[in-house]
């Protein structure tokens, strides 16, 4: 799986239309450098996938309704599947990103491990699993 630009293809009610990867392999990475410059913004959108974020360098501030991060070099965000969420450099920032269906860990739908674990943590909308915020862990 290569990286791929980010570009976002959205509907009327903010979700994103573009397939993250395929039925095969249900994962796709990205990356992308953003400005403060209005068009450099990813604008508000949801999608049915998990994604996990890693700053590069910069700084680059995610929100969802109930909270702002500003994560910076080195930080990660993960974000749950049908969260709202948006994001800007402040001022500037490179981001991976690896957005990807919860089919990727769990297989089958009707699995045990899909309905005992991947469905209630997907399906939580509360603040608890929002977000999960992981600081200056340096992978790379």
């Amino acid at each position: 799986m290569g990286l791929q630009k980010c570009g976002l293809n959205l509907n009327n009610v903010s979700k994103e239309l573009q397939p993250h990867g395929s039925l095969a392999f249900p994962c796709a990475g990205y990356a992308s450098r953003h400005t403060d410059l209005p068009e450099d913004i990813i604008p508000w959108h949801w999608h049915e996938e998990l994604e996990i974020i890693y700053i590069e360098s910069g700084q680059i501030r995610v929100k969802i309704p109930q909270r702002s991060f500003l994560l910076k070099k080195g930080d990660c965000l993960a974000i749950n599947a049908n969260i709202v969420h948006y994001a800007a450099a402040a001022p500037e920032g490179s981001l991976h990103s690896l957005v990807f269906s919860p089919a990727l860990i769990s297989g089958n739908k009707d699995s045990v491990f899909a309905q005992k674990y991947m469905s209630p943590l997907t399906t939580c909308h509360a603040s608890v699993f929002s977000c999960i915020r992981r600081l200056h862990h340096r992978w790379i």
